[in-house]
């Protein structure tokens, strides 16, 4: 306690109250000791729980602060709820004083926790009112309120706030917390308690309610199921899709992935697609711009559901698990519905195995589908006819004459696209990525147009060209509704991009890997100069976000096709800013085991170009090329893995930095293990560790010989590490500094104690009198690493003796 201004005030961290003094502070006019008298509620409890008399106290106490008139009081009371209603749970069946069940601890939370955080749920304060909702969502994560409570007593006080009468506020509050009651409790359940509720409000009067009911929609779609978000909830949810308020609509467009994801394919198709692409050209740019936030994860929902590499969780979120051929590995892609189409960095995209099962499965509805195609087609034709547009101006002059041998060699080169060497070469002249003279912070790149720079001297006919008119030749496919991908390769386009935002490129980038999949390899040139319009983009967002995902994209278009459409890309971005360089820096390795050998030893000699940032105190972007050393071992030979790889690793060796030492460290071993039986190669890696490192002038580099040591001893025969390794090891016992000492010590004790080291009488003695002598070192963190490390050993023999 201390006194300030003549007021006695609890120190906030003074130990648990006793019961007695909880009465004096809980009237004291100093707001912080009664907010410090809630937050020791359970503390006290704890104390004097084996008292009967001392109980009744704490919770005579807590319900005159549940009167308390200052909100932040009533906050920090009813945040402390759960914690009381948990320990009150454990307790309640014993009574430590008399040894019975006569505590009534169990009693307190029915009577009196619920029924207060229940009131505290209509608080007139905005915070209460925020911390109660918490508090019966903990309540309702522990089990603690069983149905009929829920029933009879906290729906009663929920459905009263949603009430017309009630202020704007509360009713919003009230729908988002049973959209998350929802959630907790048992679906069928929740389904007869709010479903009518939830259907009345998202046609309410109030645009904030139908907001709000809006935003909810994925939720309460999940725990309804998907027939009855078909019949009961979808229609809402295209009332609200097209609300009068942009608001409405672009929370629609934020949610509209998770809902797509509990209906089935067919209405997702036939009633789904059309709102979206009413969202995609809506009025205001906000729900523009969230529409095309979504379409590449709603793209990504095609996919055949019966397909063992495309499932939905409960929570809508997208996953992809399959088997790559080319590296029979397994891999995961994770598209999060709720992030916008923001892929996940934590798992990578897979393959498809063959020519026939490489794409997603796309029998479902393709008569229909061919139907609605048409069907649109002529819908597009009499707005052309008739449009306001055409009405109004003199005529275009028509260049269709001019352009269409060029258009129609074109559509027919992408319909009959078969891996030919053709395309091949058409691919290469009109997208390789050609950089011109290197600055320093900007990399400027040109790409040739869609049908070669040749034939686009005009701008008009440049112009015509880049139209709505050649995206509408896209090849044939009934995987993903035409006009739904008629935007997404069309999201870079420079009128896009004004109207919307520059972040929508970026969008497009991330949910590139996903709508590939979906699409699958076959129909891979219907995305491919979308590829190289985002490869080219002057953003360096954009690029670093294509560099993070080329291996996943390796990993579904196969060798083949990422050999001729993603080597060129790939070969940019290494000469690219060091933001779009880490990123195929970070998946180097997995990158190169999917293409083709030939251009994978291509790479070899600029790997070294990596050890060059921009910034040399960048030093994580060495970490990450070390890292990588070691996965890449096993993807070259031997004589390709002395030649370029291990000179690499030998220079981040000498790092100033000493956690790309101990990575570097590593990787030298894995690098070492791959070349075991090599004799040239391991003696000139030995004969470099040793002039280099073992007698450097520098006590950093003696230091790294000895923890390069440690490591290679079991990676190397023993004869070769004691003529090679050995000798200049155990010179550095008698260094001058205690850290090369201490590293050697930790480096020996291994080689004396390993039975099977097989090395002859005079090493052995050798090794023996170095140990001894460090075991008598000045310096006592030395003479503890011997001692505890012989210690060590020898435990560990004899658990092997005893086993």
């Amino acid at each position: 306690m201390s006194d300030i201004d003549g007021a006695t005030t609890i120190a906030a961290d003074s130990p648990a109250l006793l019961a007695s003094n909880l009465e004096y502070f809980v009237d004291s006019e100093n707001i912080f000791n009664r907010q410090m008298v809630a937050r020791g509620l359970l503390d006290t409890l704890r104390s004097v729980v084996h008292v009967q008399a001392d109980v009744s106290t704490v919770i005579a106490v807590m319900l005159r602060l549940s009167e308390d008139t200052e909100p932040s009081v009533r906050a920090e009371l009813v945040a402390q709820v759960p914690n009381i209603a948990s320990f009150c749970r454990e307790h309640g069946g014993y009574n430590f004083a008399t040894g019975s069940s006569a505590s009534g601890l169990a009693e307190i939370f029915s009577r009196y926790l619920l029924p207060l955080v229940i009131k505290y749920v209509a608080d007139p304060n905005n915070q209460v009112r925020r911390v109660s909702h918490s508090a019966l969502l903990s309540l309702l994560e522990q089990n603690a309120i069983n149905t009929s409570d829920l029933q009879d007593q906290v729906c009663p006080v929920l459905f009263h706030l949603m009430d017309v009468d009630n202020l704007e506020h509360y009713r919003t509050e009230a729908v988002t917390l049973m959209s998350h009651l929802a959630r907790l409790i048992d679906k069928d359940l929740a389904r007869n308690l709010f479903l009518d509720r939830f259907v009345s409000l998202s046609s309410d009067s109030s645009f904030q309610v139908r907001k709000v009911c809006a935003s909810q929609f994925g939720a309460i779609c999940a725990v309804v199921g998907n027939q009855i978000t078909e019949n009961v909830l979808l229609p809402c949810f295209q009332i609200l899709c097209i609300d009068d308020l942009w608001g409405v609509r672009k929370v629609c467009a934020d949610v509209f992935v998770s809902v797509a994801c509990i209906c089935s394919p067919m209405t997702r198709r036939y009633h789904l697609s059309p709102v979206f692409v009413s969202l995609l050209s809506d009025e205001s740019r906000w729900v523009r711009m969230a529409a095309f936030q979504a379409l590449g994860p709603f793209i990504s929902t095609f996919g055949d559901p019966n397909s063992p590499k495309l499932y939905y969780d409960e929570d809508g979120n997208v996953h992809v698990a399959t088997t790559i051929d080319d590296s029979n590995s397994s891999v995961d892609l994770l598209i999060d519905s709720h992030d916008s189409g923001f892929i996940s960095q934590e798992g990578s995209c897979p393959s498809s195995p063959s020519e026939d099962s490489e794409c997603l499965k796309t029998n479902i509805l393709s008569a229909v589908g061919d139907n609605f195609e048409v069907e649109r087609l002529e819908e597009g034709e009499t707005r052309q006819t008739f449009g306001s547009f055409l009405y109004w101006r003199q005529p275009i002059p028509d260049i269709d004459s001019v352009a269409s041998d060029l258009l129609e060699r074109q559509t027919r080169s992408s319909c009959n696209y078969a891996g030919s060497g053709m395309y091949d070469e058409w691919w290469r002249r009109n997208y390789l990525i050609e950089l011109k003279e290197p600055m320093r912070k900007k990399l400027r790149y040109k790409v040739d147009n869609w049908i070669g720079y040749d034939y686009l001297k005009s701008s008009d006919l440049e112009t015509n060209l880049m139209s709505p008119t050649v995206h509408a030749s896209l090849p044939a496919q009934d995987i993903v509704p035409h006009e739904l991908l008629e935007h997404y390769v069309r999201m870079t386009e420079s009128s896009n991009v004004k109207c919307l935002d520059g972040d929508v490129v970026q969008y497009c980038a991330h949910s590139l890997p996903a709508v590939t999949l979906t699409l699958g390899r076959k129909h891979w040139p219907i995305l491919r100069h979308l590829y190289g319009s985002l490869a080219c983009d002057m953003q360096w967002k954009v690029r670093r976000t294509l560099a993070f995902s080329i291996h996943e994209l390796a990993a579904i278009l196969g060798m083949e096709l990422s050999a001729m459409d993603l080597v060129p890309v790939f070969d940019g971005f290494v000469r690219d800013l060091d933001e779009v360089r880490i990123g195929i820096l970070r998946h180097l390795s997995r990158f190169l085991e999917l293409i083709p050998v030939l251009e994978r030893k291509a790479y070899l000699p600029k790997i070294k170009e990596f050890l060059v940032p921009e910034n040399e105190r960048n030093w994580r972007f060495r970490l990450e090329l070390a890292e990588q050393l070691s996965k890449m071992g096993p993807l070259f030979s031997s004589s390709n893995i002395a030649t370029h790889l291990l000179p690499v690793a030998l220079s981040l060796l000498s790092d100033r930095v000493a956690e790309v030492r101990r990575v570097a460290g590593h990787s030298l071993s894995e690098l070492v293990h791959c070349i075991e039986g090599e004799d040239q190669e391991l003696e000139a890696v030995a004969s470099h560790l040793v002039e280099q490192f073992a007698h450097s002038s520098k006590w950093i580099h003696r230091q790294t010989y000895g923890f390069v040591c440690t490591l290679l001893r079991p990676c190397v025969a023993t004869d070769f590490y004691a003529s090679h390794l050995l000798p200049a090891l155990l010179e550095l016992c008698y260094d001058s500094v205690a850290n090369v000492r201490l590293i050697v010590a930790r480096a020996l004790v291994p080689v004396q104690n390993n039975q099977e080291s097989h090395l002859n009488v005079d090493e052995l003695e050798v090794t023996e009198k170095a140990l001894n002598r460090l075991k008598n070192d000045v310096d006592r963190d030395v003479r503890q690493a011997v001692i505890f490390g012989c210690g060590l050993m020898l435990k560990k023999r004899d658990e092997q003796e005893v086993w």
